[in-house]
């Protein structure tokens, strides 16, 4: 529940704003990163539960690039939020 009012607030903010973002290029980069997080999450979150459930073997090294890549994912959305890079006129 938590998650998916977190999808619909800042879905709303952006439609609220929608003219403003256009012209802002690290907006664009920074949802398709938050969408491939969302992805790479309930990719784990799956994994996980049949890890739990007994009928998957984990896989530490697996485990350790999903991590590593939401890390990795994090660190660069904050890039982009802080720093604003790709801003037209």
């Amino acid at each position: 529940l938590g998650l998916i009012a977190n999808w619909l607030g800042g879905l709303s903010i952006f439609i609220l704003n929608i003219d403003v973002w256009r012209s802002q290029g690290w907006v664009h980069a920074k949802i398709l990163l938050v969408f491939i997080a969302a992805g790479l999450t309930g990719a784990l979150t799956a994994d996980l539960k049949k890890i739990d459930e007994g009928k998957r073997e984990a896989n530490p090294t697996k485990l350790q690039i999903f991590g590593g890549a939401l890390v990795l994912l994090l660190i660069l959305t904050l890039y982009l939020a802080a720093f604003k890079p790709f801003v037209r006129g």
